[in-house]
């Protein structure tokens, strides 16, 4: 391989997405173009194979419209939003159905020649009228009422990747058709997905020519008061914030016409489109001297066993300024210490403790991220290290590399403890990779 770090990156990303769902928003446009449809399917099959669950939500908006034209009609719109009329039921009905064939053969094709792919369509939604809002009747638009979640979920963790279709029917059986957009965030909110991914026409979202690579839910609220998006890509954007407001993680925006741009979202550190995120680090702050009890009384079982050294209240309290802990309502439940040697360019990550009744919520992996992040921010840090005599395997599994005591700092090298033989574990800032 000629690129060996390219794989190292991806490999830390695996572990962390397997057994998760991804939703997956294909537009109509996109479908209609074969081959970028065909390499999406193909990269819907390695996440698959990688263990993780991915779900296709599809429109056919471009279709509807077309279909429309051809009976000597036009689909209106509304804020953005396209309108079916009552005379247009047919065509619309028409469309879709030959879009979802469009889809299936795409499916199968690319299943039996470039990659193994099973797959499943059904009703799995129901939907109601939208109604009027502000004055303005939507008719045969819907929004999503009911979907099947026992059932996808007995899909996804069989293997299959379901497909569902905006078109829907009512519960007294009236033909709906549901915003795309709209639907994947309502998918991907109630199946608890971990990432909804928007495969559109443009790279992401742009203000004042620039591609902004990510936003949390609030910067992105701003961003749509500005009135700098609009159009398809507005109602994309605003539907990431519900989404995140609503329990997904990670909401991505990105080209569905470019080759690979979804497992490069996926799988790389700096992606290739717009990522709206829910900040995992909120409930992490700078400790104060309140919180010293606390610090100290977490560390006393890993003191005892010998796998933190010791420190005495009044060490905690003359370096209080570098520990951070991670609190849940009201309550300290970790901590970890970021020991800056500025003369070296790096900086140490040290007292790493979690309470043992939260010791499997990924705390831990938060709190040194969140010091990594940190010390990208300030800038002046090239390299984070840390010494431990249990705790190798986790780190290399969180991107760090084995090293000797010759890469500490002089100083640091000069109280290192040879009795202890802890190992020294290293990472360069532009390996980093934060939770996505």
């Amino acid at each position: 391989m000629e690129n060996p770090l390219v794989l190292r990156e991806v490999l830390r990303y695996i572990p962390m997405y397997r057994g998760t769902v991804f939703v997956v928003k294909v537009s109509g446009r996109l479908i209609a173009d074969t081959q970028a449809f065909a390499n999406i399917i193909v990269d819907a099959a390695l996440l698959a194979a990688l263990g993780i669950r991915p779900v296709l939500v599809y429109g056919a908006n471009s279709q509807i419209e077309s279909a429309v034209a051809a009976t000597g009609g036009k689909i209106k719109l509304h804020q953005g939003y396209m309108v079916i009329e009552p005379a247009h039921a047919s065509a619309v009905r028409q469309a879709c159905a030959l879009t979802t064939l469009e889809v299936t053969e795409s499916l199968t094709r690319v299943s039996q020649s470039r990659a193994p792919l099973r797959v499943l369509s059904g009703n799995f939604i129901t939907a109601r009228r939208k109604g009027v809002i502000d004055g303005f009747d939507f008719q045969l638009i819907g929004e999503l009422e009911t979907l099947d979640v026992a059932g996808l979920t007995d899909l996804i963790q069989s293997g299959v990747m379901p497909i569902i279709s905006s078109l829907a029917t009512s519960k007294s059986g009236e033909m709906l058709y549901v915003f795309p957009d709209e639907l994947a965030a309502e998918v991907a909110i109630r199946l608890g997905a971990k990432k909804l991914v928007y495969l559109m026409e443009g790279n992401g979202i742009f203000a004042r020519q620039e591609l902004i690579r990510q936003l949390t839910p609030h910067e992105a609220g701003e961003l749509v008061n500005t009135g700098l998006v609009r159009g398809t890509t507005l109602i994309k954007l605003k539907q990431a914030i519900r989404a995140c407001e609503q329990g997904v993680p990670r909401v991505h925006l990105i080209n569905g016409h470019r080759d690979g741009s979804l497992l490069v979202e996926m799988f790389s550190r700096d992606g290739s489109g717009t990522m709206v995120y829910n900040d995992v680090y909120a409930d992490i702050r700078q400790a104060t001297l309140s919180d010293i009890q606390r610090i100290m009384e977490m560390a006393a079982e890993p003191v005892s066993q010998g796998r933190l050294i010791h420190r005495t209240v009044e060490q905690v309290q003359a370096v209080i300024e570098q520990f951070y802990v991670y609190e849940k309502d009201g309550q300290v439940i970790g901590c970890c210490q970021l020991v800056p040697w500025p003369e070296h360019r790096s900086a140490e990550i040290a007292h790493l403790v979690v309470d043992p009744q939260y010791r499997h919520h990924h705390i831990a992996i938060l709190l040194v991220e969140y010091l990594e992040r940190e010390a990208v921010k300030s800038g002046r840090i090239g390299m984070v290290f840390a010494l431990t005599t249990r705790s190798e395997s986790w780190f290399i599994n969180r991107g760090y590399q084995l090293g000797n005591p010759d890469l500490l700092p002089p100083a640091k090298r000069q109280t290192y403890d040879k009795t202890r033989n802890s190992k020294v574990l290293v990472k360069h800032l532009e390996q980093v990779a934060f939770s996505g």
